[in-house]
């Protein structure tokens, strides 16, 4: 049975919008065009109860006027877009200001898109379209990715030693690199990539994995295949090309000697530099099927012998700055803590 396919137009009663302005003409006027086309319009005068009311109901998308009493537009944009729960809600913002002063301190409080009074409908409507199929598509892509974190922390399971490794690794890694002053953006991309970094072992045999002795060199060159597999999985993503790198590149040497492309130095990504340490220090705090684990302050050690050949000496400098205090607490993380 073939059933017809519904378009975006189609679905636009979903989308729940609030509009927010001092003037209930202008409201009115908005909540004429908008319901028109299918949408669930919601019209607040007041600034302060226009916040509450998204905090309360997290609407997908704001209409706001900049020059209001009491609480302006400004301020609106700002808290919206400074609370976690919130900030994903496309703002635009619906002025009689047409200075440029105005329209970058929106930019800079994370307004999505600005409409100058008067409103031309079209424009309205191109406006409010696009910021939700935008919208759509980030809801779809981070599902996406919550379901192959998923799969990643799973894959975990599969070693009787490994149980909560790829979170460990994730939290080492997001620590070192916020000692290493990167960007937040940065340092989400890392920390996702660190969660994700044997995610391609769901794809090696069981028997390998789970060997009880040394892998012989036929094993390991199998074992070594999940770097391209889990890279591979993740490759229509991408948007996701930081992550995607750690996931192939996290068992390169800073030597050379590597694998699976013998990169060296700063050849290598930064992020996959990171987690090359998070992943052998657990590694050696948690121990293989085959190997006693060592102390924090063995592994801690062993790492900065080995830096310069296997480790960035720069990288290991500051994570061994994490306070060992923390890195047992962190050690102690488990899968779904």
């Amino acid at each position: 049975m073939n059933f017809p396919q519904m378009s975006f137009e189609a679905l636009q009663g979903k989308y729940k919008i609030l509009a927010i302005d001092d003037n209930e003409n202008n409201l009115k006027v908005l909540k004429l065009i908008l319901e028109k086309e299918g949408y669930e319009v919601h019209i607040i005068s007041d600034g302060g109860a226009a916040l509450q009311w998204v905090r309360e109901n997290k609407p997908d998308l704001v209409l706001l006027d900049v020059l209001m009493p009491d609480v302006d537009g400004f301020e609106i944009c700002r808290q919206i877009k400074a609370a976690d729960s919130l900030k994903r809600i496309p703002v635009i913002i619906i002025t009689a200001l047409n200075q440029l002063d105005d329209r970058i301190k929106g930019i800079e409080l994370g307004a999505d898109e600005f409409l100058t009074k008067p409103i031309n409908k079209r424009e309205l409507l191109a406006r409010v379209t696009n910021l939700l199929k935008f919208k759509k598509l980030s809801s779809q892509l981070e599902s996406t990715r919550n379901v192959i974190m998923s799969f990643a922390f799973a894959v975990d399971l599969f070693d009787p030693h490994g149980k909560g490794h790829s979170k460990r690794v994730g939290i080492y890694s997001f620590e070192c690199a916020k000692l290493l002053g990167l960007s937040q953006e940065m340092i989400t991309e890392i920390e996702f990539g660190a969660y994700l970094h044997d995610l391609g072992k769901i794809g090696i045999p069981s028997q390998i994995l789970q060997k009880t002795t040394p892998l012989s060199e036929e094993e390991y060159e199998i074992y070594k295949r999940h770097v391209t597999i889990g890279y591979e999985i993740c490759a229509p993503l991408g948007n996701l090309s930081r992550s995607n790198s750690i996931i192939l590149h996290h068992h390169e040497r800073f030597d050379g000697l590597g694998f699976p492309d013998g990169l060296a130095g700063d050849k290598i990504p930064l992020g996959s530099q990171i987690v090359a340490i998070a992943d052998s220090f657990d590694i050696m705090t948690h121990g293989l099927i085959y190997r006693e684990h060592y102390s924090i302050e063995e592994a801690v050690e062993l790492i900065q012998n080995d830096a310069g050949m296997r480790y960035n000496p720069d990288i290991v400098k500051k994570f061994v700055e994490l306070p060992l205090s923390d890195l047992e607490r962190l050690s102690n993380v488990k899968m779904f803590n």
